[in-house]
């Protein structure tokens, strides 16, 4: 996983009154009547790394151009990051029923067709998720056509 950029955060920690300190604060404020019992400054570092995004690929098996009522297809969708994954479906931007790594579609007619893809999310409050993987197109057919070969008749 390549680093794209990282945050920094530094937090400063110092327990007043120190000799040195308290005198300063003191003079600033003597004027005004003001008594500084104690004050606390933290000092710390934090570094987080900020990795590039996860990429999806999906697949289709089979990979058939078209598809008929009656068959099946299986969309893939696999991740560049190992971890704990839990998947999206969408069908024509719609969420459709499934969450593990594959999604099984029992093509049952034309509206079984169209845009299909996939994203992948863990965590939670806020959970991540990932950009849509590239779309797959289903196009379905109603019913099997079959061509038949012309014999040429004076053939044996």
């Amino acid at each position: 996983m390549s680093l794209r950029s990282s945050i920094i955060i530094q937090i400063r920690a110092e327990i007043f009154p120190s000799p040195l300190n308290l005198h300063n604060i003191t003079n600033a404020f003597a004027r005004h009547n003001v008594h500084i019992k104690y004050c606390i400054i933290f000092d710390c570092h934090v570094h987080i790394p900020s990795a590039e995004k996860p990429t999806l690929t999906l697949t289709q098996d089979p990979e058939y151009d078209v598809m008929f009522a009656g068959e099946a297809v299986t969309f893939s969708c696999a991740i560049s990051v190992q971890s704990a994954w839990t998947y999206l479906w969408y069908k024509d931007g719609s969420k459709v029923t499934g969450s593990s790594d594959k999604l099984k579609v029992q093509i049952r007619g034309t509206a079984d067709q169209g845009s299909y893809t996939c994203k992948a999310t863990r965590g939670q409050n806020p959970a991540f998720i990932t950009d849509s993987s590239e779309a797959k197109q289903l196009k379905v057919q109603r019913d099997k056509v079959f061509r038949k070969s012309a014999v040429n008749s004076h053939e044996v």
